[in-house]
């Protein structure tokens, strides 16, 4: 007993459910990159420096898990930036802060 032929109505089916999974996940991603970027501007400079260390050592422990041929490195340095910018807006606002104390 042979498979029933794929139809260019089966592949067309298949490619709009395709389309319709990675709408799904790119609306689930732009949520999640709304928490995190709201929930980073919430944290203090010490909890962010250390927020940039513990990233980057998970990140580099993810990559185990991930071939190297799908590893997208430039992807990952998105949050690693959010929180450099923050980091220097927090120490200049402090400096700020020292220097009208001061």
């Amino acid at each position: 007993m042979s498979e029933p032929e794929y139809t260019l109505a089966d592949a067309r089916k298949d490619i709009l459910a395709l389309n319709e999974a990675r709408i799904a996940l790119l609306n689930r991603q732009l949520a999640t990159v709304a928490i995190i970027r709201t929930m980073l501007t919430m944290l203090s400079l010490e909890q962010l420096r250390e927020l940039r260390e513990k990233y980057d050592l998970r990140v580099l422990a993810g990559m185990e898990f991930l071939e190297p041929r799908l590893q997208r490195p430039d992807l990952w340095t998105e949050y690693s930036a959010k929180i450099d910018e923050l980091i220097a807006l927090d120490e200049a606002a402090l400096r700020v802060d020292q220097e009208k104390g001061g």
